[in-house]
């Protein structure tokens, strides 16, 4: 059974950010684990998250903060979740997506340090590995900051991979996950949600349909149980590698790149809310 160690930052990836079950699977398994001194952090705009909590924003105000992809009606109910039960939220990407807030006084210092961060980073071929390094500096500063608390991360599946940087060129990245283990001295336990086949949203929010047939793929793993299979010991499945965005396959087995899989057999799009997008 997953649950929440003390010791460990407990990451719930996604392959794909356009999926109704995997918000709903981490909704669900944050309702049983979290609890009093869990504190969540999102793949989500560091500062602008930061703004929406201090304003005492609701759930679908705070979608300002996310991906486009990740406006709906189900990050809304796992948000709403979290706040109803008084549990801190926080954003750690350098990604400024929040348009609609007005900041003052100390945040307003804080977003122009963002901004600037921002225009660093994407002005540089290396980008994408200095955004998941910047993820886990601000990650590793709220673990300072919050010591006796539970951690549980929701980022992309790329983001939480032990060994990105052992990947094909075109899925190579220092990952945060590598960063907090590597840099910063933290634990880690990944988790990553994998699906077989269904129908999605890219971040453009174009739909797609996919089915993973691959026989050396773990999604494609021949199982009984009814739902998502939990693999907790990803040594059994062997050479089995991962798909990201369901047409990216890794090269790396998944048992060198997380501690434990979900495969769902078959996921539908999220409902996407018009006012947030």
């Amino acid at each position: 059974i997953l649950t929440i160690d003390r010791m460990q930052i407990q990451f719930l990836g996604e392959s794909i950010h356009g999926v109704r079950e995997f918000t709903r699977y981490r909704h669900s398994w944050l309702e049983q684990h979290a609890g009093d001194g869990t504190v969540v952090v999102f793949e989500a705009d560091r500062v602008g998250l930061l703004h929406s909590v201090q304003n005492h924003e609701d759930a679908v105000a705070m979608l300002q903060n996310f991906p486009r992809v990740q406006r709906t009606r189900e990050m809304a109910g796992l948000l709403g979740c979290l706040l109803d039960r008084g549990i801190p939220v926080y954003g750690a990407d350098v990604v400024t997506r929040n348009s609609r807030a007005i900041f003052s006084g100390h945040l307003a210092d804080l977003r122009r340090q963002q901004v600037e961060d921002e225009e660093r980073i994407y002005s540089s071929p290396d980008c994408f590995t200095l955004r998941d390094a910047y993820m886990a500096d601000a990650f590793a500063d709220l673990v300072a900051r919050f010591p006796e608390h539970r951690f549980v991360g929701l980022f992309h599946n790329l983001h939480i991979k032990r060994q990105g940087s052992l990947e094909i060129e075109t899925l190579r990245l220092q990952s945060v996950a590598q960063n907090l283990c590597e840099k910063h001295g933290l634990s880690v336990h990944a988790t990553a949600l994998l699906a077989r086949q269904g129908s999605a949203f890219h971040n453009n929010l174009e739909s797609f349909n996919f089915l993973i047939d691959d026989v050396e793929a773990i999604e494609n793993l021949e199982h009984n149980v009814q739902g998502p299979l939990l693999i907790p010991d990803l040594e059994r499945v062997g050479e089995k590698v991962a798909y990201h965005h369901a047409f990216e396959r890794e090269t790396l087995p998944v048992r060198d790149q997380y501690d434990a899989c979900i495969i769902f057999p078959e996921v539908t799009p999220p409902h996407l809310i018009p006012e947030a997008l």
